[in-house]
């Protein structure tokens, strides 16, 4: 284990390096004197105080945004699940075809909400076009569907825009950072 601390004093964090030779953010051992920045993350080992909070500020920045985009991606899929739930009780009472339909469509959702899980941005974009296109299908066949449900249909598609708007973010933050 590295022999580094970081210390709270009044003015803000204090980073007492006492092994330059480890790096003080990501433990990597083997540093040389001569290397200002570590080589695995890139932490100003040999940089200024100012130098080093910054780079724990900015880190830190990043691994929030990195949740928050996150916990947009898990509300993207959870709007998925919503979507399954509202559209099969909105087939029930149709009779046994319509309800199969339902199923099948609540079945596409409920699959693109799983695959979410490891491949969000084609599964939230595969789930905003498939919405689009059966909206708009349905809303052919009988018109006053496209207004009916107007403001949970457009809370849908803002749910999953922003959230595969969240899945670039995290993408980019996660080649940002590192560890």
């Amino acid at each position: 284990m590295a022999n580094t601390t970081g210390n709270r004093y009044r003015g803000g964090w204090q980073i007492i390096i006492k092994d330059r030779s480890i790096c003080y953010h990501c433990k990597q051992e083997g540093l040389k004197p001569e290397n200002k920045y570590c080589p695995n993350c890139g932490f100003p080992q040999n940089g200024t105080d100012q130098e080093q909070r910054k780079f724990i500020i900015d880190f830190r920045k990043k691994k929030s945004a990195i949740r928050e985009a996150k916990t947009m991606v898990e509300r993207g899929r959870n709007f998925l699940f919503i979507v399954a739930f509202l559209n099969f009780i909105s087939f029930i009472g149709g009779g046994t075809v319509v309800l199969i339909i339902g199923g099948i469509i609540s079945s596409i959702y409920v699959g693109l909400a799983f695959w979410s899980i490891r491949k969000p941005f084609p599964a939230l974009l595969t789930g905003l076009i498939f919405y689009g296109v059966l909206n708009l299908f349905f809303g052919i066949l009988a018109p006053m569907f496209l207004l009916s449900g107007i403001i949970w249909k457009i809370a849908i598609v803002v749910a999953l825009l922003f959230a595969l708007y969240s899945v670039k973010d995290i993408e980019k933050l996660q080649k940002e950072t590192t560890l």
